[in-house]
């Protein structure tokens, strides 16, 4: 029995341990670097939109002991944990080919979920870009202060893990379904040289182009690429530019599944024009390696020792003699990175900006008494659900009310809206409401957006204009008519200015002078005199 065993285990063991590897892309060093500098290079826009929901410290705000930039990190190097729930490896669910949208299928592998599929709403994935929203959604409107900052802590996670796919899209691996098992020689030298790649970005500009109803899909496929013309740039997704401008390992001189990069397209055939590097091996020998140019760099492909004998071998197969004859080596591997890296940052930003591109706001409508309007400072439409909360004095948050079935047009307002301000329990912050809409924004179903706002510097929800100071009388002019204080009869006779309540709006203190009735002049004497509307 232990003579028929053993050979089991091992070879259970192997194939655990060679396929360990499978399907890693960047390193976790790397994804890490590629987040941190997609935070940094977009931090003034992303700090903004986290403080109108807020998060008045931005991506430093502590929640749940860690910063919100440490959650958003920390999900760019979870999404490469080997188990997950029904799912032995996340990292196999990591491909998309744009050319048919497919997840892995390089022998013995089928039926995985494309890197799409898996980070917008699988059933075996607890971070998909949906659990993202839900996870905002009730880290804005949960009741206690504890479980709105667990549920956000996981919607930072969450959203980082979904830009570690986006990432991935910068590996020419994970689009051309190399399965790599025995690891990638382009992410093994891009995680040896992590401190000295270039993460400045190259910004993707269709970030904003709604097209799925679900997650974001054009930051991996624009449809844009067919096979039949290699786009470089432009109206493009990431998978659709990797896929089309570098090979992978196991994928040179496959052009009837991968038409691009195509060896008609490159300088092959004249070596006359091959660019040359140097090296020198540690026993101080030196070697000179030729390199195919073309898609815009000079290092598309390296020659073999006898890649120029194979080439030009009569007959045969020209695309196996082509496949036999290149491989990548770290001169590939370098100047490919200088191409990826910037646009994986690029598009990871990108993925952050569409996360919180909705903006909202709540405003008094100037032609309706006591009445308001919800604005949509955004470029999409807005149909769902617009709900009002407060925060009380031991941060319960509390619904006010909502407004349902609501559309409202890109840069458009709605129609007047009421709602009774809460008085009890009392409010933490007199005049400070959250907005929270749940719908459709454009094309994408299940969108949340929020905003912090301050009704304030109103009386009964009439917004005050002007206030005119006549002797023993204030009267306050709103936009709706006048209100109307009096001081009361005394010694006191001339009210010199009037100060609000900045928590208050329904408070309003007068400064009103003694009168000196003998001498006909003021004594110098001052009181103050409150009224509550």
């Amino acid at each position: 029995m232990n003579f028929i065993k053993w050979p089991i285990i091992s070879i259970v063991c192997f194939f655990i341990f060679t396929f360990i590897r499978l399907g890693y892309c960047y390193e976790v060093n790397v994804h890490k670097k590629i987040t941190e500098n997609a935070i940094d290079q977009n931090i003034s826009l992303l700090n903004e939109s986290l403080i109108k929901i807020g998060i008045p410290n931005g991506v430093n705000e502590y929640i749940l002991g860690q910063r919100v930039r440490y959650w958003i990190e920390e999900g760019s190097i979870k999404e490469d944990e080997h188990f997950s729930p029904l799912v032995s490896f996340r990292y196999m669910n990591h491909f998309y080919n744009p050319l048919n949208n497919s997840g892995l299928a390089d022998p013995p592998f089928f039926g995985m979920a494309s890197s799409y599929e898996w980070g917008s709403n699988h059933a075996y994935n607890s971070w998909t870009w949906k659990l993202a929203r839900d996870h905002f959604y009730n880290g804005l409107t949960k009741t206690t202060k504890t479980e709105r900052e667990s549920a956000s802590a996981n919607a930072f996670r969450a959203l980082g893990q979904v830009m570690h796919l986006v990432e991935d899209l910068a590996s020419p691996a994970h689009v051309r379904n190399d399965a790599h098992p025995t690891g990638d020689p382009y992410e093994v030298w891009t995680s040896a040289n992590a401190a000295s790649l270039d993460y400045s970005m190259v910004p993707f500009p269709y970030w904003n182009v709604s097209i799925s109803p679900s997650a974001p899909k054009q930051f991996w496929d624009l449809e844009s690429y067919d096979g039949s013309m290699a786009y470089d740039s432009g109206y493009i997704g990431l998978a659709e530019y990797t896929g089309a401008n570098f090979y992978s390992k196991d994928t040179i001189g496959i052009e009837a599944t991968y038409p691009h990069p195509n060896r008609l397209n490159t300088n092959l055939g004249d070596f006359s024009l091959f660019p040359t590097t140097v090296i020198t091996t540690p026993d101080n020998i030196t070697h000179t390696i030729f390199h195919v140019s073309g898609y815009g760099k000079q290092h598309l492909a390296a020659l073999k020792y006898f890649g120029q004998e194979i080439l030009e071998l009569p007959g045969g197969d020209v695309l196996m003699r082509y496949k036999l004859s290149l491989f990548l080596d770290n001169e590939c591997h370098k100047e490919y990175a200088q191409f990826l890296v910037p646009r994986a940052v690029g598009y990871s930003a990108g993925l952050l900006n569409y996360f919180f591109r909705g903006q909202i706001d709540m405003v008094p409508d100037p032609n309706n008494s006591g009445k308001y309007i919800i604005k949509n400072l955004s470029n999409e439409n807005m149909s769902g659900t617009f709900s009002l909360y407060y925060d009380d004095k031991i941060d319960i948050r509390r619904l006010i009310t909502s407004w349902e079935n609501f559309s409202i047009n890109a840069n458009g307002h709605s129609t007047p809206v009421t709602f009774t301000r809460p008085t009890s329990p009392e409010p933490k912050e007199k005049g400070k409401y959250i907005l929270v809409f749940r719908g459709t924004q454009g094309n994408e179903a299940g969108a949340v957006v929020a905003r912090v706002i301050t009704i304030k510097g109103e009386i009964n929800g009439r917004m005050v204009v002007l206030y005119d100071i006549l002797a023993t009388s204030v009267t306050v002019k709103t936009k709706t008519g006048p209100l109307f204080a009096s001081i009361p009869t005394g010694d006191f006779r001339y009210a010199k200015s009037v100060r609000f309540d900045v928590d208050d709006p329904d408070t309003f203190v007068v400064l009103a002078t003694h009168y000196d009735c003998t001498s006909n002049s003021c004594s110098g004497r001052y009181d103050f005199h409150k009224f509550f509307i």
